[in-house]
C-alpha cells in the first residue's frame, strides 16, 4: 500500500534583491498553474526557464508531461527536467524518476533509468525522492527488497515532512513487511498523518477500523474516516465507500442504493476500480436499487481506458460470449492481453483457454500451458487446475502426472473454495491418485512443499 509523490516547485530562501524579484515571479506562476490558469503561468515561467530558474524549467517540465497549456511532449519533458536537474533542482530528478517509472506516451517504462534519477534525487536530499525510491525498492523493481533500506528511506522521508512516506511505513508495520508486525505502531503513524489532515491517512485508517486492525473494530469508524478521506479527494476512499455499503460488515447492512452513490462519486474523481464494481453492482442490482445492464459496457471501457485489469477481464467476456456486443475473440484476447501485461493471473488463465481452445486462433498449446503455469505460480485457483489438467493429459505434449498431483494440491489449498471448484479438485486428486504409484505421490508431496516455499 506504498505510495508515491511529484513535486513540482518549492520556495527557497533567497539572499540578494534580484533573487526576491526571481522568486516573487516564480511564485506568481506557480499560483497560476495550481489556479489552472496555464496560459498565465506559460507567460511567467517561459522567460524565467531563459534565464535559468531551475524551478521554472521544472515546472515548464510537468507541463509539457501531461500537456498542460501546450501540446503533451514527452522529449520536451525529459529535457526539461534534465536541464533542471543539472542546475541542482532535486525536483527535476524526482520528476524523471516517475516519468521513467510509469511510462508515458510514446515512452515505455525504464526501471534502471527510474531508479538512477531517484537515487540522484536522494544524493540531493530530496524528500520526495527518498519516498519514491523506498515505494520503487518495495515493488520489486530492483530486485528483491531490501527492507532495511526501504524502510531507512521512509523514515528519512517521513522526518523531512512527507506524509506519504509516514503512511507507507504505517504499511509495513500493518502487514509485517520487513519489520515485526506491530499494528498498533501502525495506527501511531497514521494518526501523526491524519493530524495533518492527510487524506490516505484518514483512508487507511479507516480501513484500520473497518478490519480491528491496531484498533477496535468500528464500522461507524471506519465510514467517518472514508468520509474524510473522500472529503479531502480521495478516490480510493470513496470507492472503499461504495464497496463497504455494498457488502456491508458487521452491524452495518448492504444498502446498494448508497453504494452505487460513492461508486459514482469515485468515478467522477478518477478512481481506476470503481467503473468495474458500479457495472458489476448495477448487473445485479439489489432490494433498493434497480438492475440496469445497459451502462455494463460504457462502465467497463471507462475502467479499460483507466487501465483497471479487472474491467479488462470482465470486458472480454462480454466479446467471448457475445453479451450485449458482437461476438468478437479477437478483441477478448487483446483485453486479456492488456490484463496479462498488468500481472492479472485470471487473465492469465483465460487466455489460456483461448489458445488451448483454439477460439479465434490457432491452438497453441505450448502457450495456454505457459500461460496456465504463470497463473498458477501466482495462486489463481483455475490456473493450477488447468495446469494439472494438462500435464496429466498423455497427449498434451507435457505429459507430468506427478507435478500435475502437486499442482492440484497447491490448487485446492490456496483457492479451491474461493472459485467454487472444491469437487472439481477432489475429482482430479482422486484421479491422479489412481495413476500413481506410492513412490510418485512421494515425489508429488515434495514437489508440492517446493511450490508452497516458492510461490
Amino acid at each position: 500500500m506504498f505510495h508515491q509523490t511529484r513535486y513540482f516547485a518549492t520556495l527557497l530562501l533567497v539572499v540578494c534583491w534580484t533573487g526576491i524579484a526571481q522568486a516573487q515571479s516564480y511564485d506568481a506562476a506557480r499560483d497560476a498553474y495550481e489556479a489552472g490558469d496555464f496560459t498565465r503561468s506559460l507567460a511567467i515561467l517561459e522567460p524565467l526557464a531563459e534565464g535559468g530558474d531551475d524551478r521554472a524549467i521544472n515546472l515548464l517540465g510537468v507541463m509539457h508531461e501531461f500537456g498542460e497549456g501546450v501540446a503533451q511532449n514527452t522529449v520536451r519533458a525529459i529535457e526539461l527536467y534534465e536541464r533542471a536537474a543539472e542546475l541542482g533542482n532535486a525536483h527535476g530528478w524526482n520528476n524523471l524518476g516517475l516519468l521513467y517509472q510509469n511510462g508515458a506516451p510514446g515512452l515505455p517504462p525504464d526501471m534502471a533509468r527510474a531508479g538512477d534519477a531517484y537515487e540522484r534525487g536522494v544524493a540531493m536530499g530530496h524528500v520526495g525522492a527518498l519516498n519514491n525510491l523506498g515505494a520503487f525498492l518495495e515493488n520489486g523493481h530492483a530486485g528483491p527488497p531490501d527492507w532495511v533500506r526501504i524502510l531507512d528511506l521512509y523514515e528519512r522521508a517521513h522526518a523531512g515532512g512527507d506524509l506519504d512516506a509516514t503512511v507507507n511505513i504505517a504499511s509495513l508495520y500493518f502487514d509485517g513487511r520487513g519489520v515485526p508486525q506491530d499494528q498498533v505502531r501502525a495506527v501511531e503513524y497514521l494518526r501523526l498523518a491524519v493530524a495533518e489532515g492527510f487524506p490516505r491517512a484518514y483512508r487507511f485508517l479507516g480501513y484500520a477500523y473497518e478490519l480491528g486492525e491496531g484498533v477496535p473494530q468500528d464500522n461507524d469508524l471506519a465510514v467517518q474516516n472514508y468520509m474524510r478521506a473522500a472529503d479531502g479527494g480521495s478516490s480510493s476512499a470513496a470507492n472503499d465507500l461504495g464497496v463497504l455499503f455494498e457488502l456491508g460488515s458487521g452491524s452495518l447492512q448492504p444498502n446498494a442504493q448508497r453504494s452505487a452513490l460513492w461508486y459514482e462519486s469515485a468515478i467522477d474523481m478518477g478512481n481506476r476500480y470503481a467503473p468495474r464494481n458500479l457495472a458489476n453492482l448495477l448487473r445485479d442490482g439489489g432490494p433498493n436499487l434497480p438492475a440496469d445492464t445497459s451502462r455494463r459496457f460504457p462502465l467497463l471501457e471507462l475502467g479499460v481506458e483507466r487501465g483497471d485489469s479487472g474491467a479488462m477481464v470482465d470486458l472480454s467476456h462480454l466479446y467471448w460470449d457475445g453479451e450485449g456486443v458482437a461476438q468478437d475473440y479477437g478483441r477478448a484476447r487483446e483485453l486479456l492481453q492488456q490484463a496479462v501485461d498488468l500481472g492479472d493471473a485470471g487473465a492469465m488463465n483465460d487466455l489460456g483457454v483461448m489458445f488451448a481452445d483454439g477460439l479465434g486462433t490457432a491452438v497453441d498449446m505450448p502457450r495456454a500451458i505457459t500461460l496456465y503455469r504463470r497463473a498458477a505460480e501466482l495462486r489463481d485457483g483455475y490456473g493450477a487446475m488447468n495446469l494439472s489438467a494438462h500435464l496429466m493429459d498423455p497427449d498434451g505434449g507435457q505429459y507430468d502426472p506427478v507435478e500435475g498431483y502437486a499442482w492440484c494440491e497447491f490448487g485446492r489449498l490456496y483457492n479451491a473454495e474461493s472459485n467454487g471448484v472444491m469437487e472439481l479438485y477432489q475429482e482430479c486428486l482422486q484421479r491422479t491418485s489412481e495413476m500413481l504409484s506410492a513412490e510418485q505421490k512421494i515425489e508429488a508431496r515434495g514437489i508440492f512443499t517446493n511450490l508452497t516455499e516458492r510461490f
